[in-house]
């Protein structure tokens, strides 16, 4: 899912930086100029809600103006144009 996110950000042109340590967290990617993270949410690591979102508050309180997640279903267009290429 994470190579799907990828994508789908080079294709909007979009900087960014994959798995960066944010205090003590890693995320999916940090887009410096937007001061966004953006998470790819796959079930396995992402289903404790409660988790997620106290994650979430700390990353908004130390720098982030949004997170924004994707999930499987959100990301079925370029996850479908990966499988293509395999």
């Amino acid at each position: 899912m994470e190579l799907a996110l990828a994508l789908l950000l080079d294709e909007a042109g979009i900087d960014y930086r994959e798995q960066v340590c944010f205090g003590r967290y890693v995320v999916d990617f940090w887009v410096s100029d937007l001061q966004t993270v953006f998470e790819a949410d796959g079930l396995f690591w992402h289903a404790d809600l409660v988790r997620e979102a106290r994650r979430d508050q700390y990353l908004l309180s130390h720098g982030a103006i949004s997170v924004i997640h994707w999930n499987e279903d959100d990301l079925a267009p370029w996850i479908s144009m990966i499988q293509q290429e395999v």
